[in-house]
């Protein structure tokens, strides 16, 4: 438990401290407490990825909107597209691990449901962005609404 209660304080404080552009010392001395630290080829391993997506009402025609999000520990991030509302939430717990959480809801009601949910289990490394044509570590999605068949794209890759 103190474990955990130390874990929160060092992730609050190092991202404040990231946000402003100071304290970057302390912050890759926290690094390894925080389990955020892996490099390589898919991304610099500080807990942060882009995740972009696109919309069209209609297969026929060309995208219509595109929405991009950075996904940050603990931080939800959402965006309105068309019929769709496109979440993306990155945490690290005792029971997932670090994981990334896309959500695509219905969003052209008052009450939104969902549509599509994946839940991508991260481990200790930086994910690969292994996807030919710049498609990140998720690949590129293809998800349909269910009365309206307007079509959303996404993808996410580790910065």
């Amino acid at each position: 438990m103190a474990y955990q209660l130390l874990r929160a304080a060092a992730e609050e404080t190092m991202m404040k401290a990231l946000a402003n552009g100071t304290l970057f010392l302390v912050a890759a001395a926290a690094c390894p407490l925080l389990g955020a630290c892996t490099s390589g080829e898919g991304g610099s391993g500080d807990g942060t990825f882009e995740c972009s997506a696109w919309y069209r009402r209609d297969v026929t025609v060309a995208i219509e909107q595109e929405a991009h999000l950075s996904a940050v520990i603990g931080a939800e991030q959402a965006a309105t597209l068309g019929d769709f509302r496109f979440t993306v939430l990155y945490t690290s717990d005792d029971f997932e691990g670090r994981s990334l959480l896309t959500r695509i809801e219905d969003g052209s009601g008052s009450e939104p449901h969902a549509i599509e949910r994946r839940l991508f289990q991260l481990g200790d490394d930086s994910p690969q962005n292994e996807f030919v044509g710049g498609h990140g570590f998720t690949g590129l999605s293809y998800v349909y609404h269910p009365t309206s068949g307007a079509e959303l794209q996404y993808m996410c890759q580790a910065e």
